[in-house]
């Protein structure tokens, strides 16, 4: 994923501090965090407040019964060289992209990085520039640290998943948090990530930052055909319904007279696929080749089929992160993001280091007109 906007950091380099509620919401780790986010003014929602209160007091508790209340460390000492990285409260593909896109902060000559991770999105990290080993089972991560003890543990959440694991895996090792007590509200991912890492290890955020995924390791199953070079994705299907794109045959039909084309996605975007295939045969015989392969790759094969793409065209998801981690141009469409910047402006999840044509409405993504994702295209 990206690094942080032009606009995330002061003259410093550091980032400014927020004012306000916002220590409540994550217990002093989004203090270091100057972030686009929903509506901060826990003041103005009464229920909100109670809520966040009583999450923070639980998960505060849980710590001690686990007995972690005293390991919390908040700084990353420039001599730690053996790291976990807890990575569980988040399970979606863009989530966990977005979380440890701060990773690229924490390489360093000599200094081994582990990460316990989702099994769904554990083939991404396998041949990581920045992690070492990739587990997916507890008991993995723990029999490491037998054998090689770490010296510091970082956590995504102080939720129950999250110290349980590292109380099993390195009980007695001190630890960090990214999200603190509270997570689960929207804020610009990626730019916490960033901000997070470089407050634990007391850095100033140099721009670009660009940590990239590398499909080079991976490849496609015998018998699917490679896309051709320079073709164009369009990430079809969805898991909710507002972000997922009706229009794609409009859009497929006006780029294909100019671009070979490639489907992606999930299963769930099999009937999709069909409506735009279907309309590609509907339309004029001249029109480069398109190839469907929604639904018939894994997460790594699918990475493969975008890093051959001169650009994507699709919906917020997980695989736009992809995409972005694989330095491939998009054209995105957000719907429903609530995220600000300092200066009260709308924002989406996209960074100002990416080349990406974002486009947004506020009830779904079906709502923003085809004319408007091939205008975005030809900006792009």
């Amino acid at each position: 994923m990206s690094g942080v906007p032009r606009s995330a950091s002061d003259d410093s380099g550091h980032p400014p501090m927020p004012r306000g509620w916002g220590w409540l919401w994550s217990s002093r780790h989004f203090q270091q965090a100057g972030i686009p986010a929903d509506n901060w003014a826990a003041l103005t929602h009464p229920r909100t407040f109670l809520r966040v209160l009583v999450k923070t007091m639980r998960r505060a508790l849980l710590m001690r019964a686990l007995g972690q209340g005293g390991r919390e460390r908040d700084v990353i000492d420039a001599s730690v060289q053996d790291i976990l990285w807890i990575n569980l409260s988040a399970g979606s593909i863009g989530d966990s992209i977005m979380d440890l896109s701060g990773r690229v902060l924490l390489a360093a000559p000599g200094r081994r990085i582990d990460l316990l991770t989702h099994p769904r999105n554990a083939d991404l990290y396998r041949h990581d520039a920045v992690f070492d080993q990739t587990f997916t089972e507890v008991a993995a991560a723990a029999e490491r640290h037998r054998r090689q003890p770490y010296q510091m543990v970082i956590i995504d959440a102080y939720g129950t998943q999250g110290l349980r694991a590292k109380r099993a895996i390195a009980p007695d090792a001190p630890f960090a948090g990214m999200w603190g007590f509270v997570n689960g509200y929207e804020i610009h991912r990626t730019i916490f990530s960033f901000r997070r890492i470089a407050a634990l290890t007391r850095q100033t955020i140099h721009l670009p930052l660009l940590p990239s995924l590398n499909a080079a390791q991976w490849s496609l199953p015998s018998g699917v055909a490679l896309p051709p070079e320079g073709s164009i994705a369009i990430v079809v299907g969805g898991e909710w319904d507002f972000r997922t794109y009706r229009h794609w045959p409009v859009v497929a039909r006006v780029l294909a007279r100019r671009h070979p084309l490639v489907l992606l996605g999930s299963s769930n975007g099999k009937a999709h696929a069909q409506q735009v295939m279907q309309a590609l045969q509907e339309g004029e015989s001249t029109a480069p080749h398109c190839i469907d392969l929604v639904g018939r790759l894994t997460l790594t094969e699918t990475a493969v089929a975008l890093a051959r793409c001169r650009a994507m065209v699709c919906a917020d998801g997980g695989l736009w992160h992809v995409g972005c981690a694989l330095g491939v141009p998009s054209v995105v469409l957000f719907a429903d993001t609530r995220l600000f910047d300092a200066h009260g402006r709308h924002v989406c999840r996209d960074t100002d280091d990416l080349r990406a044509e974002a486009l947004h409405h506020w009830t779904a993504v079906s709502e923003i007109a085809p004319e408007e994702v091939l205008a975005a295209f030809e900006r792009l």
